[in-house]
């Protein structure tokens, strides 16, 4: 979701939430989809990931939670500030997510995220139903309409290997036949073996159809429903003495072409 690893792990679901807000004028599973395991060395939390001139910021809770996401990037709210307040029910799982204008109301069945009902101004405009496989996120179909008549407008189909990175996200769009879904886009990924500090934060970010991995990307592959390749990312990093990212380099473009070079920035508080 990004012209970055991080830069898609974010900003593209920001930009897609306004898109499709603007369009509008469980499976049970036994694994929990909750913090678990910390695989961040020493229990780093990322303070701030910046791409040029756009950047997130993570706020905490006293206890360690995150309190609030700022996001700036050109790509989302015109390239202004976003806020967006996060808050937890007293299983201490994610609630809800709101800015002053956009909310996320959040649904669990046996402690598993299920369902994501999204509102604008305070009037529902769709909702995200999530399946879940050994912890992972699965798929999430996006469902958007009035007058609470709600049709699937897109979904992600993730498939993962044997270490729990992901491999490859399908997306598929609404196309033909009322509620039908046909393939439009695949992207493959591959990894590094040090650890990726937004794995911390992967149930926040399934609320944005986003599943991290626990390493990094160093290659993204993007492919349009033809299976032809449309984009490629290439990306190098500069670690910590603990492991973690603390630049790196994303090189965008297809091979023969002249790739446009981007300059990462980690920081941990």
């Amino acid at each position: 979701m990004q012209a970055t690893t991080l830069k898609q792990s974010f900003f593209r679901f920001f930009l897609f939430i306004g898109l499709a807000a603007a369009m509008v004028a469980c499976k049970k599973d036994k694994d929990s989809n909750g913090p678990g395991p910390d695989p961040v060395p020493n229990g780093a939390k990322l303070q701030a990931y910046t791409n040029g001139e756009d950047y997130i910021r993570f706020t905490y809770n006293a206890d360690g939670t995150v309190k609030k996401i700022t996001v700036k990037t050109d790509d989302s709210n015109y390239g202004d500030e976003m806020d967006y307040t996060v808050t937890y029910n007293a299983q201490k799982k994610i609630a809800s997510l709101a800015t002053d204008w956009y909310k996320i109301e959040v649904e669990y069945q046996n402690n598993v995220l299920s369902r994501a009902n999204m509102y604008e101004y305070n009037k529902q405009i769709g909702y995200t139903d999530y399946v879940f496989e050994n912890g992972n996120l699965k798929k999430a179909t996006i469902h958007y309409g009035e007058g609470g008549l709600f049709v699937p407008l897109m979904e992600y189909v993730m498939t993962y290997n044997g270490q729990g990175n992901l491999t490859e996200t399908l997306v598929k769009m609404a196309a033909g036949e009322p509620g039908q879904l046909l393939p439009a886009g695949l992207t493959t990924y591959e990894y590094d073996q040090k650890a990726n500090p937004l794995y911390q934060y992967r149930e926040l970010l399934a609320l944005f159809w986003q599943s991290p991995s626990k390493n990094n990307i160093t290659v993204e592959s993007e492919f349009d429903g033809d299976h032809q390749l449309t984009d490629k990312f290439t990306y190098t990093y500069t670690y910590k003495s603990n492991g973690l990212p603390e630049k790196g380099t994303v090189k965008q473009g297809l091979p023969g072409q002249d790739p446009v070079t981007s300059q990462l920035t980690f920081t941990y508080q």
